[in-house]
């Protein structure tokens, strides 16, 4: 009998430790910020999700630009977005008119374009914008420096 209680005891005890190394850390993203935060992880596996997520990326732009003396579109373009690195809400976007390497703050599905940020190649920067992303389409009206009264992007996939 005591032989047998004996075989019992090293079958729950080689069975938990099985279990136990099994099991492991439970993996997943532990970054509060994300949106696909896990708040049972043990172990960031690099699958965090971020509202900018949706903003990154190489898209074909038509700006449609308004001065004094009329309208005028200018298309044929590829406009980047990239990750900034120092949130996970801000990127830079790199080049919209005459600005690029602009920075960028993602909330939700809405971006707004940080003023005077950037490298201007123009005597005109960007002094205010903002906009949204929908069905792969980003739409921003922003503001340069004097002459131009209104400007508006259109950005595809």
């Amino acid at each position: 009998m005591k032989t047998l209680n004996k075989i019992h005891l090293l079958i729950i005890i080689v069975f938990t430790i099985t279990s136990t190394i099994a099991c492991g850390k439970k993996k997943g993203c532990m970054d509060k910020n994300a949106l696909n935060y896990n708040a049972d992880a043990k172990e960031d596996d690099g699958s965090c999700k971020y509202e900018r997520d949706d903003f990154l990326g190489s898209w074909n732009a038509v700006d449609s630009v308004q001065t004094p003396v009329g309208t005028w579109q200018v298309s044929s373009r590829v406009v980047t977005i990239t990750k900034n690195s120092s949130t996970s809400d801000k990127v830079i976007v790199s080049q919209i008119m005459e600005t690029s390497n602009l920075d960028a703050t993602i909330t939700g599905k809405a971006i707004v374009l940080v003023p005077n940020s950037g490298s201007t190649s123009g005597a005109y920067p960007i002094t205010s914008g903002n906009g949204t992303v929908a069905n792969n389409i980003i739409k921003i009206k922003y503001q340069p420096q004097q002459p131009y009264n209104e400007c508006n992007i259109t950005l595809s996939k």
